[in-house]
Order: C-alpha cells, then sequence, then structure tokens
C-alpha cells in the first residue's frame, strides 16, 4: 500500500490474516500512535496510511532490536519443529506447500515479502496452533518495522529453506528440519 491509502477493516485484515480482530485492533492502534497510519472519522473515514510512512518506518529501524526478535522467532520455530517433528499429518502442509509454489512465481518484492510471512504464519499455525500464529504475527509484525524489507534474491533463498523444512518435516527428520530453519535465519531476518 502507497501513502495516502485506505485500509481494509480490522474484520477484513483478521480474516485474511487469519489472526484475532484484537491483534488487528492493537496492531493498527499502535502503528496509529507511532504515526505511520491516520485514523479518520465520518463516513468517508477509515484508517489511510499516513502520507510520511516511509519517513516513520526509516526512523523506527533498529538492528539491535531486529536481532533480538529474529532470535526469538528462530527459539520459536525450532521450538515448533522439534515438539511436531514425527506428528504432522500426512497432507496437512500442502497449503505451505503451495506458497511456496506462489513464492517461486511472484515478481513483486511486496508480494514476496508478504507470501514469506504468510508461510511462516501458517507454519505457527499447523506446528502450534492459532495461539501461536497468533504469537508469530505479532512478533513478525513489530520486526517488520525494525528493519527494511529483504529483496527478492533474500526471499527466494530463503524460500529454498522453505523447501528443505517442508521435505524434513515430513520425513519426521527433526534434526535436518530445524537445520532447515536455522539455515533459513542466516540468510538474514525474517
Amino acid at each position: 500500500m502507497a501513502p495516502g491509502d485506505r485500509l481494509p477493516d480490522a474484520a477484513v485484515l483478521a480474516e485474511e490474516l487469519g489472526i484475532s480482530k484484537i491483534t488487528v485492533r492493537r496492531a493498527l492502534e499502535g502503528m496509529c500512535q507511532d504515526g505511520l497510519l491516520d485514523r479518520r472519522p465520518g463516513r468517508t473515514g477509515g484508517t489511510f496510511v499516513a502520507a510520511d510512512w516511509n519517513t516513520g518506518v526509516t526512523l523506527m529501524h533498529d538492528a539491535e532490536k531486529a536481532a533480538a526478535l529474529d532470535s526469538l522467532h528462530l527459539l520459536l520455530e525450532c521450538g515448533l519443529v522439534a515438539h511436531s517433528a514425527g506428528e504432522v499429518p500426512d497432507g496437512s502442509p500442502e497449503g505451505l506447500r503451495s506458497l511456496v509454489a506462489e513464492l517461486d512465481l511472484a515478481q513483486d518484492p511486496a508480494r514476496l515479502v508478504e507470501l514469506e510471512t504468510r508461510f511462516h504464519l501458517d507454519l505457527a499455525e499447523l506446528l502450534g496452533g492459532a495461539e501461536i500464529r497468533e504469537v508469530a504475527s505479532a512478533l513478525l509484525g513489530r520486526q517488520c518495522l525494525l528493519l527494511p524489507a529483504p529483496g527478492p534474491a533474500v526471499v527466494r533463498a530463503r524460500n529454498r529453506c522453505h523447501v528443505s523444512l517442508l521435505t524434513e518435516l515430513g520425513r519426521g527428520a527433526v534434526d535436518p528440519a530445524v537445520r532447515a530453519v536455522k539455515e533459513h535465519q542466516r540468510t538474514g531476518p525474517s
């Protein structure tokens, strides 16, 4: 979205992202307080991307905080993988495989980042449930404000890690699955 664009309603965003409306509302409120979004009352009102979005986001960049969140995300995913390896029902990662395939074909850099984020949210839900998806959503949402979005080459390299992870999860191979998660992190923050 570009500065001045109107965001969809919180309920629509919640459904699209597969997270609760409360989480979306909290995120939107926080972004309004940070000056990244504007709320306008009235019939033509709503929540809009702030005119100075890019300046606000750049001021929020903090590599040290991003690294700490990246470590937390690594711990979360390694723990989920180790906890569930060998117990992932056959066929359940099909949605994740579809995201991997779509990532391979996507050309738009923003779409690549969106698909990768969806992969991690869906992975969290598959391995830990809806509550863990909420945790991952909050973590990734905060992290994306602390660093610039990764370039297409980084996202494509990470997608190869996604393929390895899904292959190893399907085999029930804990150690190689955890290595795939760690390799993903070495390609850059999530």
